[in-house]
């Protein structure tokens, strides 16, 4: 499968994010960056790289977009079935083809294992919690 640079972004965050969560939480991370990219393509890259967008590694102190950079450039994801995984439903979720899991305005998860409660969590709406990451969005 060839992945053109939309997927594969969306493909390397459902990854980094969620590779050893079920499906229906590899799904909410992908509907959240498709929210944040306003289901264009042409902003997916842009939000997955964009400054903070995702969590902080606390080991390292590296954003995880640290992460997408570094595998773009070398070798590729290490756990081999979960990136086939991820490429498959990044390529699913951007032509729309799944079954949606949280609601449509959904903008932000964490997980609470890696940073207990982000200082935005409390200025969001929560909505759902799938496996190891808890879920908002922005109320208007």
């Amino acid at each position: 499968m060839v992945l053109e640079s939309a997927a594969l972004c969306l493909a390397l965050t459902i990854y980094f994010e969620a590779r050893s969560d079920t499906v229906r939480s590899r799904t909410a991370v992908a509907e959240v960056i498709m929210v944040r990219a306003k289901d264009d393509q042409k902003n997916i890259c842009n939000k997955v790289y964009q400054k903070g967008a995702f969590g902080r590694d606390k080991r390292n102190n590296k954003n995880s977009n640290y992460y997408l950079k570094k595998v773009n450039s070398h070798k590729g994801p290490k756990d081999k079935k979960a990136w086939e995984e991820s490429k498959i439903l990044a390529n699913n979720v951007i032509n729309g083809k799944y079954k949606r899991v949280l609601p449509k305005k959904a903008t932000h998860f964490y997980n609470p294992k890696i940073d207990p409660q982000p200082r935005w969590a409390t200025q969001k709406r929560y909505v759902a919690t799938i496996e190891s990451h808890k879920y908002y969005l922005i109320d208007e």
